[in-house]
């Protein structure tokens, strides 16, 4: 079957009923929503980079390309499942209503106003070690020990359990608090690392930003905290 002339194109408007200055319109829609695409894209990766520290900015940035990704692809099948189940009309109606909606999200979640400090902020002291230890032994556990008045006791918790965030998101494991049965007033922070390379990486980790949540912990004090360090015992003979 042959066409002659600019048959072709007419039939092409006409299967989607558009005429030259609705193809004009959709063309300028097309090009201003590609452009925004665009620098949305550039806008969050910006923003993905200047939230995280700088330790895990490898991996906020993988998690961030993968749920980008992840979406778009769940997107695809989700749309061409409705497609084909309730036609191209209705997804397309519905696909402009939720682009409407999503604007009110921006009430719901919002991302930080505030520029958070992530330099880094190395100020605890650095762990006693006698004697040569490999760094890649462990399981590290530390604990710090805290006097607090009985009366101010409640605060420090709750101080201390919203600092525990840090403590999670720095690579400690099993966190946990408890008060001395003899002396009320003594309390014990533990928790768990991997290994002792990896409790000197904790130490690197803390930044600026955590300054308050830390401050927060250490205006209770009655004296100064003491911090121990115990790394796993094998025996020589064996690997228990």
């Amino acid at each position: 079957m042959q066409f002659d002339g600019d048959k072709p194109d007419k039939i092409t408007r006409g299967a989607c009923g558009c005429n030259d200055d609705k193809v004009i319109l959709l063309s300028v829609a097309i090009l201003f929503g590609g452009a925004a695409w665009t620098a949305i894209m550039s806008l969050m990766t910006t923003v993905m980079q200047n939230l995280a520290p700088d330790w895990v900015h490898a991996h906020a940035m993988a998690v961030f390309m993968l749920v980008h990704m992840g979406t778009w692809t769940a997107g695809s099948a989700f749309w061409e499942y409705l497609a084909g189940r309730q036609g191209t009309h209705f997804s397309l109606i519905a696909a402009a209503i939720g682009t409407t909606v999503c604007p009110i999200l921006v009430l719901i979640s919002r991302l930080p106003d505030t520029p958070l400090d992530l330099g880094a902020w190395d100020h605890w002291g650095r762990p006693t070690l006698v004697g040569g230890v490999d760094p890649s032994r462990g399981p590290v556990l530390v604990t710090v020990e805290y006097e607090v008045e009985p009366r101010k006791a409640d605060e420090f918790l709750e101080a201390l359990h919203k600092f525990t965030r840090v403590r999670r998101r720095d690579g400690a494991s099993r966190w946990g608090v408890d008060r001395d049965t003899e002396h009320p007033a003594y309390y014990a922070e533990t928790f768990i690392i991997e290994s002792w390379a990896e409790h000197l990486r904790q130490h690197e980790r803390l930044t600026r930003g955590d300054r308050d949540l830390e401050e927060s912990v250490r205006r209770f004090e009655s004296k100064p905290i003491k911090v121990r360090h115990f790394i796993y015992a094998r025996s020589k003979r064996g690997r228990h």
